[in-house]
């Protein structure tokens, strides 16, 4: 007797699911094709119905979302995230159904990428307009944060869009990765101009031993080079032991370079102010489309955690761990690489530059 009520209460489980699929209709997913995805209100109607569908579409068929799905955290004993019994999924109407969602959910993405590019857009000149009112010209990373809340409250969509269809979801990427070379080089432009014009000239008795130096080394070699070298610096230190204690002091702070950087410490500034934003966009990518393995939470989990009007990004400063995926590293990787394909030919003349104002 026992064995049969565990089997009627599991007969009773799969038909229930299998009603519940199939009570889905086309009014309840209607969301998807009118709902404004400006709007909170209207995300939430599209979230939700999204929601409806997902589970639906798992329940049918796991492999929808990939070969290793999710597990969603709330889902218990009472809410199943397996398939149906296989002979149920060859039924006709399921097979409809199914059919039915899939077609939804590629009619879904494709008003969604349309949108999201848009969306792209409107965060990259948020964040133009914010460095271009900044008061100080300085590296802000702040000024990012501006065009990335725009984005941040759909961020669950684009989970559903890689767990559904990752080529919807490269896609998504792909976009994001070409518009966001038109923000950051003229940002990096304008940071490497302001630094170089910061930099201090190399004083006329510094350049005259330099280049004295550099000629007579290769004409007489090192040690002779090195012999007159010291000759020069001991008769200009003798000339400014000669001076009048006042006149020599003068002489010394006209050359006071009033604030200004050496080229080398100009070099380590831009490092100092660059690299960190070009992490800060890796954690970005890697948080706003989920490229990682590490994270748990399925579509519904993140739909249930916050309302999108509450959803605000992590600290992006904060370093990551390896992702122990390496094929979604690499894409990732590849992005970056997309986005920042102007930093290797900038930082190769920058060095050129410094080696040109100071070349010891």
């Amino acid at each position: 007797m026992q064995v049969q009520a565990a089997n009627q209460k599991l007969l009773r489980n799969e038909l229930e699911s299998l009603l519940d699929i199939c009570a889905i209709t086309a009014d309840d997913l209607q969301a998807l094709k009118v709902a404004p995805l400006e709007t909170a209100s209207g995300l939430e109607e599209i979230e939700s119905a999204l929601v409806t569908l997902y589970k639906a579409m798992m329940k049918i068929d796991s492999s929808v979302t990939g070969p290793e799905p999710r597990k969603s955290e709330d889902a218990g004993m009472s809410e199943p995230q397996t398939s149906l019994n296989s002979d149920y999924g060859k039924m006709r109407i399921v097979q409809e159904k199914k059919e039915m969602y899939l077609s939804d959910s590629r009619a879904f993405l494709n008003r969604l990428g349309a949108f999201i590019s848009r969306q792209f857009d409107a965060a990259i000149q948020e964040t133009k307009s914010a460095i271009a009112s900044a008061l100080s010209k300085k590296v802000d990373y702040r000024n990012h944060d501006a065009g990335r809340q725009l984005l941040w409250k759909y961020s669950p969509l684009v989970l559903y869009a890689r767990e559904v269809s990752l080529e919807e979801w490269n896609r998504y990427l792909l976009l994001y990765q070409e518009k966001s070379i038109i923000l950051y080089r003229p940002e990096f432009k304008d940071v490497l101009d302001a630094w170089k014009r910061n930099a201090r000239k190399p004083a006329g008795e510094e350049s005259e031993l330099l280049f004295t130096a550099q000629i007579e080394k290769q004409q007489e070699g090192t040690m002779a080079t090195a012999r007159r070298v010291t000759v020069k610096r001991s008769q200009t230190l003798a000339r400014s032991l000669g001076r009048p204690l006042g006149e020599g002091a003068k002489a010394n702070s006209d050359k006071v370079p009033d604030g200004r950087s050496h080229p080398y410490e100009i070099f380590a500034g831009i490092m100092d102010d660059l690299l960190p934003l070009v992490e800060m966009e890796q954690n970005f990518i890697v948080d706003y489309f989920h490229a990682t393995t590490l994270e748990t939470a399925d579509f519904p989990d993140l739909v249930a955690a916050t309302r999108p009007r509450d959803r605000q990004g992590g600290d992006l400063k904060r370093h990551r761990l390896m992702e122990p995926d390496r094929e979604l590293a690499r894409r990732v990787t590849r992005a970056m690489e997309s986005i920042f394909s102007f930093l290797e030919q900038d930082l190769q003349n920058l060095i050129l530059w410094v080696l040109s104002q100071d070349p010891l």
